[in-house]
């Protein structure tokens, strides 16, 4: 059910998939992400690299290695909130 959110968010597949998966398991280094999903570990780079910048993951240096988690559930919410804002100013421009 998360993913398909994320999906309706705006976010790939690989994206929603690679979030699930820290959700699931926590923190978790890149190279971790890519064998768990399957993926090459330069895909899950830029999959990181979005969930990044929309706020949905962090990463912190532990070990001597980057490591990503996701970060508390406020971050979809924000997110949900601003889809919700922009379909009611895309219906406001419809309806003028």
């Amino acid at each position: 059910m998360l993913q398909k959110i994320l999906e309706g968010l705006g976010l790939s597949k690989g994206e929603s998939e690679t979030y699930t998966q820290l959700v699931a398991h926590g923190k978790c280094s890149a190279r971790r992400l890519a064998e768990r999903l399957h993926i090459p570990r330069t895909s899950v780079y830029d999959k990181l690299r979005k969930l990044l910048q929309l706020g949905l993951v962090c990463d912190q240096e532990e070990d001597g290695q980057v490591v990503y988690c996701p970060t508390d559930e406020t971050a979809i919410s924000r997110l949900l909130e601003e889809k919700l804002t922009s379909l009611q100013i895309q219906k406001q421009k419809l309806h003028s």
